[in-house]
């Protein structure tokens, strides 16, 4: 059985009987292989890959990142000898990277499945499957946990995957495989924000758990009956079942008939008063600071970031919290899949989400043209607009036709 059969193999262990580590600290290698682990708050709450996604905050930071970088499409370029650059659209590694990164994947789902890995794990790691003239053919995902990274005296890095059952398939070299990092403290591994960050993660899995526990009740404080006679215990506890029985599940609000002077007493508490509410909107706070995510995109109302206007906040979020992914992306692609002294290189497309209003955008390209420093061509190019005859010639608007063509009357 050869590497791609086992790698295409279903995982058959179950991600929920992950290994309990007991002591305080966690080592760097333990921090970046999360899925091998369940890593413990400080709050006592098991954090994993799978309970920080099952929290809405961090699902939702996952995703506006994973979605945003996949949808925007990863374009391959060739330098030119004049300096500028164009489409590569017959270099194998454009349809590769912008159209159909394996057999099974879109480029959609691709590139979404890669940042979530990076977000969630710290790692991406691709499987380079190459065809008979050593041409990349397809990129195939690998788990991060499956995937162990070790330096050499040399300084170069060699990746031993192992199997379902635990077992080592194979060595492989940088040769192999692609492997995107994240923030990484020693060149070698990426660190896993959801373990780094448990502590905090952690306090978001509870406050949720502690909701899901409240409301499941009805949202009603529990209370206590009172009897104007002592009972003993087996009556005290005949008494709980019954009420229990006749007044609780869907039984729940009917009206109850008290005999014998008993009475039934709530305990005044709510949600306010536990501060439960304020403790949810700072932990959804929290999730949109580690991913660096503006909390307004996780449905959270951010009272205090102000935006001139819906263009200037995008051009932001753009600016700050995506294009440091896109680079990131886009550094390892290069650096992996092209030799350094070839021409072609890939980057992300991001003008639609630089592109500002209708208005703003005709008085930019007014200017560029009359100016001289954008062509007709370039710019019905950035508007996703086919080239025209004659529209790579500068011909400034506002000079006469007559004075752009050089034509002197008698040509007429």
């Amino acid at each position: 059985m050869g590497f791609l059969d086992i790698f295409r193999r279903k995982k058959t262990a179950d991600q929920g009987q992950d290994q309990q580590i007991e002591e305080k600290g966690y080592s760097p290698e333990q921090l970046a292989r999360l899925d091998e682990y369940t890593m413990t708050s400080e709050a006592g709450v098991s954090v994993s890959t799978n309970t920080a996604l099952q929290t809405s905050a961090v699902y939702a930071a996952v995703k506006v990142l994973s979605e945003s970088v996949a949808s925007l499409p990863c374009m391959v370029y060739r330098r030119l000898d004049s300096g500028g650059k164009e489409r590569a659209l017959r270099n194998p590694s454009y349809a590769l990277l912008h159209d159909r990164p394996n057999n099974w994947q879109t480029a959609f789902e691709f590139w979404e499945m890669v940042t979530a890995m990076i977000c969630l794990r710290g790692n991406a790691f691709l499987y380079k499957n190459k065809n008979g003239a050593n041409q990349v053919r397809e990129l195939l995902p690998l788990q991060p946990e499956r995937v162990h990274v070790e330096q050499l005296p040399d300084w170069s890095l060699v990746y031993w995957i192992s199997g379902d059952a635990g077992g080592p398939i194979g060595r492989f070299t940088t040769n192999d495989i692609l492997h995107i990092r994240g923030m990484s403290l020693d060149g070698i591994m990426g660190v896993s924000p959801i373990a780094y960050q448990r502590n905090a993660i952690g306090m978001t899995v509870e406050a949720e758990n502690y909701g899901a526990r409240y409301f499941r009740n009805s949202a009603k404080p529990s209370g206590y009956l009172q009897h104007p006679q002592k009972l003993s215990q087996e009556a005290k506890e005949r008494l709980r079942q019954e009420w229990e029985r006749t007044h609780g599940g869907k039984n729940q609000h009917k009206t109850a008939v008290l005999e014998e002077g008993l009475a039934f007493n709530p305990v005044t508490m709510n949600n306010q008063d536990s501060q439960f509410l304020e403790t949810r909107r700072f932990q959804i706070e929290e999730i949109a600071r580690i991913f660096r995510v503006p909390a307004v995109l996780l449905q959270h109302a951010d009272k205090t970031s102000t935006y001139a206007s819906s263009e200037q906040f995008f051009l932001s979020f753009t600016k700050y919290t995506l294009m440091p992914w896109l680079r990131r992306i886009e550094s390892a692609v290069n650096r992996n899949l092209f030799s350094p002294g070839e021409k072609h290189f890939a980057e992300f497309l991001v003008d639609a989400l630089e592109r500002a209003d209708a208005k703003t955008r005709s008085e930019f390209y007014a200017s560029a043209l009359q100016n001289e420093w954008m062509t007709r061509n370039e710019v019905r190019e950035r508007e996703n607009l086919n080239r025209v005859d004659g529209g790579d010639e500068f011909r400034n608007p506002s000079i006469n036709p007559r004075e752009n063509n050089n034509a002197n009357p008698e040509s007429e």
